[in-house]
């Protein structure tokens, strides 16, 4: 089993209850004018010798851990309610304080030697923290750092620090861990259980990693500081929307790649002409990013999102819904169009080795073949390298390539060829570097091309929701310029 759980202060709160001159040294130490010291100041010279001597004191009460730290009590809590977990991984994420620091090591040390429980709370050696005291801080490219979560800017005194720096960084430890953990259960094909524990740390989180909780299915937990009673904080019965992702995807997915991305190259590149003004704030209003320093970024939140979305997206979760949506509406239009003709969903194209491409609607006339793709305009899967089910592979030797080998032989009889492209969307415009990937996606394939056209259909903002709509005249029409 695997327990995230933040730290926070409650150790020190108990011992000083009973201890005076632990009291005195405490506040001497730990604290700075009002706030209290940051983590990189773990080392300094003037404060280091005494706060070994604080933590020298707190090994008396490290005996009676569980009375102490509200983290240990939820943890052994933990491990007495999952008898059948032969191992506990625990993962600690520190605050921004010299006190989280402490108070972890206060945890890490009381479970030294305890065989069933490993708790990732190593900090680099002295050497290197007195060389670059910043080295103490969790970073997000560097994987073992996940040892040392000690969050940068994860402090309640400067509250714009807090969501721009703290909650960035939070985030990106949240999504680090989930991801090693990952990594590890492949490698070992085995899955483990993992869940959030949010007794300790500071309570201004407690939103953000519910949400994070929320969005990646992860249990979590809490018990009350005078009680001893284990709560499940459950999750709501809510299915995330993320057909706004989907509908943005070709803009989204520049953000994050180490390269600044002004609100004017997404309007001149990857939003819809026209529109882009208009998403920009829709996506803006919904948290899913913000404007920094000229740059357009994702939100703490929006990132946790959008790399949930990538992840369900990687195993085909979802959108198959949506997508099998519009080719029945597409096959009803065709119906609806030729009355006559031999109209098929989701029909098999053999080619001459025997393998089978499936094409989405295919339709057969005295005189011509149509057949129909539908792929999402927000995230056009043009280039075989890029994704799978792509338009370029379709061209290159899937149904495409075929019913072209097939029908463009005189011997088959004499059709018309007609190969289309559906592409839908809630806007009224492609952005223009998939318009121009579709135009190269033409110029290189010159003998298919001729065959090849591009549609865009509009689909309303409730299209999944309301299946009143049809495809006709007024939200379908050819695109021209490609």
């Amino acid at each position: 089993m695997i327990i995230v759980t933040t730290v926070g202060s409650s150790v020190f709160r108990k011992i000083i209850e009973k201890d005076n001159n632990f009291k005195r040294e405490y506040h001497r130490i730990m604290t700075s004018k009002t706030n209290l010291r940051p983590a990189n100041k773990y080392v300094d010279n003037g404060i280091k010798s005494h706060i070994e001597g604080i933590e020298k004191e707190m090994t008396t009460y490290r005996i009676r851990g569980e009375e102490y730290s509200a983290e240990i009590k939820s943890i052994e809590r933990l491990i007495k309610e999952n008898p059948d977990e032969e191992m506990f991984d625990v993962y600690l994420i520190c605050s921004d304080t010299v006190e989280s620091v402490v108070a972890a090591d206060f945890i890490k040390k009381f479970y030294n030697g305890k065989k069933n429980v490993n708790i990732h709370f190593d900090l680099p050696d002295v050497n290197s923290l007195i060389k670059n005291p910043d080295s103490i801080y969790f970073d997000p490219n560097c994987s073992k750092s996940i040892e040392h979560c000690i969050v940068k800017g994860l402090q309640v005194f400067e509250s714009d620090r807090f969501e721009k720096e703290g909650m960035n960084y939070f985030f990106d430890a949240l999504l680090k861990i989930r991801s090693v953990i990952g990594a590890k259960e492949k490698e070992k094909k085995e899955k483990k259980k993992i869940l959030f524990d949010i007794t300790g740390g500071y309570k201004a989180i407690i939103p953000y990693m519910v949400l994070f909780a929320e969005v990646f299915d992860i249990p979590i937990f809490y018990i009350f500081e005078h009680s001893d009673e284990l709560i499940r904080i459950p999750q709501l019965p809510v299915e995330f929307d993320y057909s706004i992702l989907e509908q943005n995807y070709t803009a989204l997915s520049q953000l994050g790649k180490n390269k600044q991305i002004t609100a004017s190259d997404l309007l001149d590149n990857f939003l819809p002409v026209g529109e882009g003004k208009k998403i920009i704030e829709n996506l803006k209003d919904k948290g899913i990013i913000t404007e920094e320093n000229n740059s357009i970024i994702f939100t703490p939140v929006g990132r946790a999102i959008w790399e949930r979305f990538k992840e369900l997206k990687k195993d085909n979760v979802v959108n198959k819904i949506a997508a099998n949506l519009i080719e029945l509406k597409l096959f009803e239009h065709f119906v609806n169009k030729y009355p006559h003709a031999k109209i098929e969903h989701s029909k098999n194209i053999e080619a001459e080795n025997g393998k089978k491409f499936e094409i989405d609607v295919y339709i057969e006339t005295n005189n011509a073949i149509i057949a129909c793709e539908v792929k999402p305009g927000g995230n056009i899967p043009i280039w075989e390298k890029d994704k799978e089910n792509t338009i370029e592979k379709n061209i290159k030797e899937g149904a495409f390539r075929n019913i072209y080998s097939i029908y463009s032989n005189k011997k088959n009889g004499i059709k018309k060829i007609d190969l289309r492209i559906y592409l839908y969307t809630t806007y009224s415009h492609l952005a223009q570097t998939p318009i121009e990937d579709l135009r190269k996606l033409k110029e290189k394939y010159k003998d298919i091309s001729p065959y090849l056209s591009f549609y865009l259909i509009k689909v309303p903002e409730n299209y999944k929701t309301d299946m009143r709509w049809k495809i006709n005249g007024n939200n379908l029409h050819k695109i021209n310029n490609i």
